[in-house]
């Protein structure tokens, strides 16, 4: 096999790769990428079993067909290369005045592509849809105990990621799949790294015929994702319907006042919240170093005075991604789930009597 390719686009996509292949497996083979050059198209493929990531190159001439697998130590070599185009052969890569020699791997050892049935299409994204769905995976479960929750659901028109202690709620406009689709977090967030920035077309997921797995095509990327297995809890019986109270305050003062408290608060990551007279007040402290620290942000409140307690953590990943200048939080008292806008809710902690 020899092929010609855009050194940048084969760096960036041996880079994303890298970020799925394990460093340390089992099966050792699989810490690598395998390529593949037929008389239309060059192919980069990376898998850890579970999910399994195709990457077509958008700028490659092929000289002669193949396949062979380059190790890691290599590509790591690849990526110090700056020549715009470099030639890669089974144990040469030439990049202007420089000549890399290696040992390629032998292809048969790493896994045989699997013949699935993808025959039901679930539904199509917009790159803004995408764009919304994507940061949701920091509401996910880290827990081996609970595998269900480490992933993203996909029931009906909603989309909901949740770890008990704090929930991220999306809408789609359609869905045509009528199973729960629970894709893992991680899948999620290596879709967003292998979006290039100006990317502006669709998404498409499609499910095999024992919904176990989902095809992602989308750009030059195809992604075959194993599905979380388990029932996802029936979240809608926790979502509130109406609130006793709202406030609505600017979003960077919030994040300003809640990172300052991030350095006086123990591991809980405690802040309490004192809703009253149109104001929110902000306290923190530490009782190992005896700090403590206090803030008044204004607000437009409607309803009940409150106060309550959370973990501030959670209200910044919140609102790491939204793009208004203010943010709305509902609330219906200090043992409830409490709401920031429309698309997150928040288990408060309970307060000392």
């Amino acid at each position: 096999m020899k092929i010609t390719v855009n050194t940048k686009e084969i760096q960036t996509a041996f880079k994303n790769l890298l970020k799925l292949a394990p460093v340390k497996s089992s099966v050792p083979i699989l810490s690598n990428i395998l390529i593949i050059a037929d008389s239309k198209k060059v192919e980069l493929t990376a898998t850890d079993i579970d999910t399994t990531i195709h990457v077509i190159l958008k700028n490659a001439e092929v000289i002669e067909t193949g396949s062979y697998i380059i190790p890691r130590d290599t590509i790591k070599l690849v990526q110090k290369l700056n020549d715009t185009y470099i030639t890669i052969s089974e144990n040469n890569i030439e990049s202007g005045k420089r000549n890399v020699k290696y040992q390629a791997l032998s292809t048969e050892m790493y896994p045989e592509k699997q013949n699935f049935n993808f025959n039901q299409h679930a539904f199509t994204l917009s790159r803004p849809q995408m764009s919304e769905i994507l940061p949701m995976t920091y509401a996910c479960s880290t827990m081996e105990s609970t595998p269900i929750l480490k992933g993203v659901l996909f029931r009906n028109t909603n989309v909901v990621a949740t770890d008990r202690h704090r929930m991220a709620l999306r809408t789609l406009e359609s869905n045509d799949y009528t199973h729960d689709m629970v894709i893992p977090s991680n899948a999620i967030d290596l879709i967003q790294t292998f979006t290039e920035k100006q990317y502006k077309g669709e998404y498409s997921f499609i499910v095999d015929e024992y919904n176990r797995f989902v095809n992602i095509q989308f750009d030059n990327v195809t992604m075959i994702v194993r599905l979380c297995e388990g029932t996802y809890p029936d979240v809608s019986k926790i979502i509130p319907r109406t609130f006793n109270t709202e406030i609505t305050v600017n979003k960077k003062d919030l994040i300003e006042e809640l990172t300052v408290m991030k350095e006086v608060t123990d591991k809980t990551n405690t802040v309490k919240m004192n809703i009253s007279s149109g104001s929110l007040k902000l306290s923190a402290s530490n009782d190992t170093t005896s700090n403590q620290l206090e803030s008044t942000l204004d607000a437009k409140q409607v309803g009940d005075d409150m106060r309550l307690a959370c973990n501030l953590e959670f209200i910044l990943e919140a609102l790491k991604n939204k793009e208004s200048e203010k943010i709305t939080i509902k609330l219906n008292g200090s043992t409830v789930p409490f709401m920031i806008d429309a698309d997150t809710l928040i288990l408060p902690h309970l307060l000392a009597a």
